[in-house]
């Protein structure tokens, strides 16, 4: 799996040495100077994380596609508040990198498909999961111009 590579770990791997190898990989970026490796190494811990904390006992095979469905993108209409809008974010990321990047964008794209109740709660949530700093986004959302300069002020 490319997050538990990406952290130099196997499958044995547990919550603590899996923060104990962000730690090590951590020092090896200047995060200031190289903001899309930092950002990969902490979708990669986070993605780790996750696995872990699932109780998963295998890994997923790397091709096996594991995007919700467009029906569960359907949660997050009408939130009610930014809590839930990070539990449904979270809850719905996948934990494969490529897919996880697909579906960011997913959510970039409802965004800017234009207002609708509840994303005053989805683009903070975004903002603060997915690293997006209003200012630049990853380069594989340079399809997203509008996201790009929005404020989550």
């Amino acid at each position: 799996m490319k997050f538990l590579d990406r952290l130099s770990l196997d499958a044995s791997a547990n919550s603590r040495t899996i923060r104990r190898a962000y730690a090590r990989e951590l020092k090896l970026i200047d995060q200031e100077a190289e903001p899309a490796a930092f950002q990969a190494l902490r979708e990669a811990y986070e993605a780790a994380l996750r696995w872990a904390e699932s109780g998963a006992t295998e890994l997923p095979e790397p091709d096996q596609h594991e995007m919700p469905h467009e029906g569960a993108l359907a949660q997050l209409n009408d939130l009610k508040s930014l809590e839930q809008a990070r539990q449904i974010l979270q809850s719905l990321r996948p934990l494969n990198l490529e897919d996880s990047e697909v579906f960011e964008a997913s959510v970039a794209r409802l965004l800017e498909s234009g207002w609708r109740p509840g994303h005053e709660y989805l683009f903070p949530a975004a903002c603060e999961i997915f690293y997006w700093d209003g200012r630049q986004l990853p380069s594989y959302m340079d399809d997203f111009d509008a996201l790009a300069g929005a404020s989550r002020t």
